[in-house]
């Protein structure tokens, strides 16, 4: 048998709520395990924020609602369609602290 061709289920991350920077790490660690094992689920960097998007709630998905309201006319930013700033913007928004 084929090894490649058993798809094995990879548990969806838990949300993620903005309460903790620790949990940001482990809402990254949880999305990426999923994509690696489901790559053609996600065949473009807008796809895995798409993902993501969906698991946010609390203070998290607040931070994001002005750019999903019907009547915004707010441009979106690119890193809503790029997992990589999508990443970044979140840890500087929810990351640890720099005191600098």
């Amino acid at each position: 048998m084929n090894p490649q061709a058993i798809d094995i289920p990879i548990r969806a991350p838990d949300t993620y709520d903005g309460s903790s920077p620790k949990g940001l790490r482990t809402f990254f660690v949880q999305c990426n395990l999923v994509f690696r094992q489901n790559p053609h689920w996600f065949p473009t960097p807008e796809s895995k924020v798409n993902y993501a998007l969906s698991f946010l709630c609390g203070t998290a998905l607040d931070f994001i609602k002005p750019y999903f309201d019907y009547d915004s006319k707010k441009e979106k930013p690119g890193w809503l369609l790029d997992w990589d700033l999508f990443r970044e913007e979140l840890s500087a928004t929810f990351g640890p602290i720099n005191p600098e």
